[in-house]
């Protein structure tokens, strides 16, 4: 059976020789039949440009010659081959692995959890930042206490003002924070 693209510059002998090699050499490096049939004209094409460096002076056969040039080529693509298959490999792990070296995250699952928490504290930031912009001082003040964990009456006591106008102030606070689209962050 011939190759129909290398039929007018290949001999049958020659075809099924590299045939035969990249056959066994795929059976031994577990490839697929597309891979061998790929291995196959790689062979084709090595052997097409090296041919013509053949020399019978040397004491070598030309068949001897095709097995060294066509081996020699497909030995190489092979490595290469699983060579990515193990970077693949390596890459991809579980979520639920356990990672070596990092002693804060015990799970790339965790990790992956952090960075989305990371990522949710970065945006409650901003959107802070833009509602602390649009507030009055006082307002401003109130929040920042607030945001450090002061309760109501510690709020009134270090602003000066009673605990009713700091529910108010709270209040006009939500709703700047409502026009500018941000809810539910005063509940």
């Amino acid at each position: 059976m011939k190759n129909n693209m290398f039929d007018d510059q290949v001999q049958v002998w020659e075809q099924a020789a590299v045939r035969r090699i990249a056959r066994k050499l795929g059976g031994r490096w577990q490839h697929s039949k597309l891979e061998v049939a790929d291995l196959e004209q790689e062979g084709l094409i090595r052997w097409l440009a090296l041919r013509c460096k053949f020399d019978p002076d040397r004491g070598a056969d030309i068949k001897t010659f095709l097995v060294k040039v066509v081996e020699g080529q497909l030995g190489h693509m092979l490595e290469r081959m699983s060579a990515d298959k193990r970077k693949a490999s390596i890459v991809a792990s579980s979520l639920d692995q356990p990672r070596e070296g990092a002693e804060d995250v015990a799970t790339l699952k965790e990790a992956v959890v952090d960075d989305r928490n990371f990522a949710r504290e970065v945006d409650l930031k901003i959107d802070i930042t833009v509602l602390l912009q649009e507030v009055s001082p006082r307002q401003r003040a109130l929040c920042c206490l607030l945001l450090d964990g002061h309760t109501m009456k510690e709020v009134s006591d270090k602003l000066n003002i009673s605990k009713g106008v700091v529910y108010d102030e709270i209040n006009r606070m939500e709703h700047v924070a409502r026009k500018l689209g941000l809810h539910g962050y005063f509940e």
